[in-house]
């Protein structure tokens, strides 16, 4: 008769247990879930901005210069076709032949700036990726 009596107790007391639960499960919200950019968040960490600070500093008079060159060589397109029609066989094959060599030299100095900047980046930034 006890063990009823306490086997009905516990009943009783695991019911209660349950429906109290199953009461407080309803009122709480449902779990949020954040997606996380991982890139967007090591880039915005003060080392991250401190390395991204440097590399401007470093490559910053090249990107200048390559700006330079390429306003002169916008410059000089421009003179030849607004003076197509003015301008000897002479004069224009020089502006030609400039214009030729400072393409070059805007294709040559700006190879090297773009894989050293990229490989720089890609080096530090691989350390948070880890």
């Amino acid at each position: 008769m006890k063990r009823s009596r306490v086997l009905g107790c516990l009943c009783v007391l695991f019911m209660q247990a349950a429906v109290s639960i199953a009461q407080s499960s309803t009122s709480l919200p449902a779990p949020a879930y954040v997606t996380v950019d991982f890139s967007t968040a090591v880039l915005q960490t003060a080392e991250a901005k401190h390395m991204f600070s440097d590399l401007q500093a470093k490559f910053g008079p090249r990107q200048t210069h390559l700006q330079q060159l390429n306003a002169q060589i916008e410059s000089l397109k421009k003179q030849i076709n607004d003076n197509a029609a003015t301008l000897n066989e002479a004069e224009k094959s020089a502006k030609l032949h400039t214009l030729d060599t400072e393409e070059r030299q805007m294709q040559r100095a700006r190879y090297p700036l773009g894989a050293h900047f990229l490989q720089r980046h890609r080096c530090k930034y691989a350390r948070y990726r880890r």
